[in-house]
């Protein structure tokens, strides 16, 4: 079974090689918190139900990456999440 991590670096190698080093404003901005806040009780009244999908959990935590627009650090934090569940994605994917 493909590893989900060389998955994704090979993907990261193809990136730079067609486009280069990236650097692009990150499009974060205080509005999205009110999405995100949203996007939380839905994630979490699936949760409730037992209809918790990856789609919640994705769409959360890629909206908690856009609501820090101030906090780098927070904004990488909340990056290296984003990474994870889609890591665990592939997982589940793969496994299934």
């Amino acid at each position: 079974m493909r590893s989900a991590y060389d998955d994704i670096a090979a993907e990261h190698a193809a990136i730079r090689t067609r486009w280069g080093d990236q650097h692009h404003p990150t499009g974060a901005h205080r509005g999205f918190a009110l999405v995100r806040r949203v996007l939380q009780y839905l994630c979490d009244r699936a949760a409730r139900h037992g209809r918790k999908t990856w789609r919640h959990i994705l769409i959360e935590e890629v909206f908690e990456v856009l609501a820090e627009p101030a906090d780098r650090e927070a904004m990488r934090a909340e990056l290296v999440q984003v990474g994870a569940v889609v890591v665990s994605m592939i997982e589940d994917l793969d496994r299934n």
